[in-house]
């Protein structure tokens, strides 16, 4: 508290009240004052001479009365008014009042302040008090900055706390109707049924409907060199050249590319039983030295033949001694080799089996079937056409009984199917087969199959069991360019040309692709 003078002479620095009335300047009265307004505060007995009493003093005393006034002036903060009583100051009657829109404390003077009187003292307190003044002032404007930052910070922490309950109440009801959406969707794709789409990344493979004769001739069966009766296969070499099993005729005739020049490379034309005879040869491949490899159907063995040899050399079967022993065939038609291995494979029909002979062996290795004609995974029904593929080192089966094609992988117990009726059932729609003989691939994996009984070939996107057909028209037999009369085989050229063995119109039928 303020210890009481009997007179005391206030001046006021700067301030924000009049000094008569304490009314607030308009000028600063919609602004909060932050500034500290100091007074200076003198004892009564150091009073400066007015004009009043100037003259009634004397010189050496008024100087004196200056003096000594000067030396006791004190510097004080509002800061230091009594917060508790308005920061109002009373002195000889006259009431200097502080901002009534700022919270100040009441003045609190150091009693050392008040009561030293001489210079050297005086300045040493007024030092201190100014010191503690200024401190007590920050200290009270940070204790105002705190609490109006507790406020704000409460502000948005209540702000938060709301924007986070809807954040969470919005999160979940998206994250249900996501959760409704995909279950929808998913309910649609169960429920829609499948259809069969061709591979977008497939290009669009077509043939020519109209057939062309590249050997034979059309609905003529003979034994002249450009004749051919009932030819059940048909091969390529590597120069496009023509070898076709002449099955009636009992050898094999080879076709120049692009001549008319024609020579029989295997059997003499009559039927035997002879190393240089041939009895309804059904199939003719080549090795890897260019020898051909001739299936002699009715002699129930597999003959190898010399490139320029007369005469051939039995390899598997034992010559017209059918037999299901593992040194015997019966009616073997479809043969192949494996590239790597160098095994040679027979469909041995009659037995309803497959076999393997290794490279240079005199008996046989069982692969499949045997236990009789069926339509189970693990039987065969008169197995005709052999197609290997090395990328899946399996055995592509045309399963002439059982109207359907098989793959069978090396090594396994059964077979998968591919195309056709698993049960056995014969069709002539795009999904069924009657009697087929054989299927071929291209590089694409595509499959190409002769369906005898339905007079057509079949083709097959890779991996598909709906197939179209791209020649002949589906079981109607006929002589013109446009059909075909139970074709036995097909072959493709290097441009995916159609090559067919059109048996009973005894001619080679040509399909261009483009």
């Amino acid at each position: 508290m303020i210890r009481q003078r009997k007179a005391s002479i206030v001046r006021v620095r700067r301030y924000q009240r009049s000094l008569d009335n304490s009314r607030i300047y308009p000028s600063i009265k919609k602004k909060r004052s932050n500034t500290a307004i100091h007074i200076t505060i003198g004892s009564s007995r150091q009073i400066r001479p007015t004009k009043n009493n100037l003259h009634s003093i004397s010189d050496t005393e008024r100087k004196k009365s200056i003096t000594t006034n000067k030396s006791s002036e004190h510097f004080v903060s509002v800061t230091n008014i009594n917060r508790q009583h308005r920061s109002r100051l009373q002195s000889n009657g006259n009431i200097i009042g502080s901002d009534s829109s700022t919270k100040r404390s009441s003045l609190r003077t150091n009693d050392t302040a008040n009561t030293s009187h001489h210079s050297k003292h005086s300045r040493t307190t007024h030092h201190e008090n100014a010191t503690t003044d200024y401190s007590t002032s920050i200290k009270d404007r940070s204790d105002q900055k705190g609490m109006t930052q507790d406020y704000h910070r409460k502000c948005k922490k209540n702000k938060k706390t709301k924007c986070s309950r809807r954040c969470m109440i919005m999160s979940l009801l998206i994250t249900v109707l996501l959760i409704l959406i995909i279950g929808i969707i998913l309910l649609v794709l169960l429920i829609k049924p499948k259809q069969v789409i061709t591979p977008t990344n497939m290009p669009i493979l077509r043939w020519n409907s109209t057939g062309v004769t590249v050997a034979g001739v059309s609905g003529n069966a003979s034994s002249g060199s450009n004749y051919l009766n009932r030819p059940f296969d048909v091969t390529l070499d590597y120069a496009n050249n023509l070898y076709i099993a002449d099955r009636y005729n009992n050898r094999i005739q080879k076709y120049l590319f692009g001549t008319t020049n024609i020579t029989t490379v295997a059997g003499d034309g009559t039927l035997g039983p002879s190393s240089y005879q041939l009895h309804y040869p059904s199939r003719v491949i080549f090795d890897t030295n260019g020898n051909l490899l001739v299936t002699d159907s009715a002699n129930h063995r597999i003959q190898l033949w010399l490139s320029g040899g007369i005469s051939g050399t039995t390899i598997a079967g034992v010559t017209y001694s059918a037999g299901n022993s593992s040194t015997q065939l019966n009616t073997p038609y479809g043969i192949v080799l494996n590239p790597i291995s160098g095994a040679l494979y027979i469909s041995d029909s009659m037995n309803h089996r497959v076999v393997s002979y290794a490279s240079g062996a005199n008996s046989s290795t069982l692969l499949l079937g045997g236990n009789g004609a069926g339509a189970s995974n693990i039987q065969l029904n008169n197995p005709v056409g052999l197609h290997f593929d090395s990328f899946t080192n399996s055995l592509i089966i045309a399963n002439f009984g059982g109207n359907n094609i098989v793959q069978y992988v090396l090594g396994a117990n059964n077979w998968t199917l591919l195309a056709g009726d698993i049960n056995g059932v014969s069709g002539m729609t795009s999904t069924t087969f009657n009697a087929p003989t054989q299927a071929v691939f291209d590089p694409m994996g595509n499959m190409y199959v002769a369906d005898r009984n339905n007079h057509r070939v079949q083709f097959f996107y890779k991996g598909q069991l709906n197939g179209t057909t791209i020649a002949s028209v589906t079981s109607t037999s006929g002589s013109s360019a446009t059909t075909l009369n139970t074709p036995w085989s097909l072959k493709l050229d290097n441009q995916l040309n159609l090559y067919v063995a059109d048996a009973l119109n005894h001619r080679i039928q040509k399909f261009s692709r483009y």
